[in-house]
């Protein structure tokens, strides 16, 4: 089943259509994939609507990823004893879609927001746990660096740790079985990070 587009409202016996008001132009200076390179749900989007980040950089640093599950608060919290010890800053990423992003807080029922708006609500919720979580090791607010990357969980991660001093992920997010000593993100980070990586269980 196809995915509405952002900024549209599904009714019953219609097609989806435009609720979030006349759609602009897109500039002659905005840079859009080709069509076949991008996911089917960046397929379904117009490229205007899609200013959002797909690649994080950091400047050195400690890089965890975090996907809100269990094993991630686990990592979060050793990413950030490990950010302390090396006086560092530590940088916190989560990778999203539209399947797995957070709902604005004023979102409808039915309604499909805009990537935006979900890249917003994503990040402040990350932030929000980011910050509880790293008070015990006494982190300095300064120091705690949220992104979010509309992208691949791996890919995402992989891409910024040629940034970073120390890459730390769980050994398995939200997906995967439970009999794998590994998930398949922790999986990709470990074999082909630009920097150490450490797995934490």
């Amino acid at each position: 089943m196809l995915v509405p587009p952002p900024g549209h409202r599904v009714r019953d016996g219609e097609e989806a259509r435009r609720t979030s008001g006349t759609p602009r132009p897109p500039s002659t200076d905005e840079v859009t994939r080709p069509r076949g390179t991008a996911s089917p749900e960046e397929e379904l989007v117009p490229g205007w609507q899609q200013q959002v980040v797909r690649h994080v950089v950091v400047d050195g640093g400690v890089l965890v990823g975090d996907d809100g599950s269990e094993g991630a608060r686990a990592a979060l919290r050793y990413a950030a004893e490990e950010a302390v010890r090396r006086r560092a800053p530590l940088h916190v990423l989560r990778a999203w879609s539209l399947a797995t992003g957070e709902d604005p807080p004023d979102a409808e029922r039915g309604y499909v927001p805009p990537l935006e708006d979900v890249e917003a609500a994503t990040r402040e919720v990350v932030r929000r746990r980011a910050a509880g979580l790293v008070e015990g090791p006494g982190l300095p607010v300064d120091d705690l660096r949220v992104h979010v990357a509309h992208a691949a969980p791996a890919r995402a991660l992989v891409e910024a740790s040629s940034g970073a001093d120390v890459l730390v992920v769980g050994t398995r997010g939200r997906g995967g079985f439970a009999r794998l000593l590994l998930g398949s993100t922790a999986d990709q980070c470990v074999r082909h990070a630009a920097c150490p990586v450490v797995v934490v269980r």
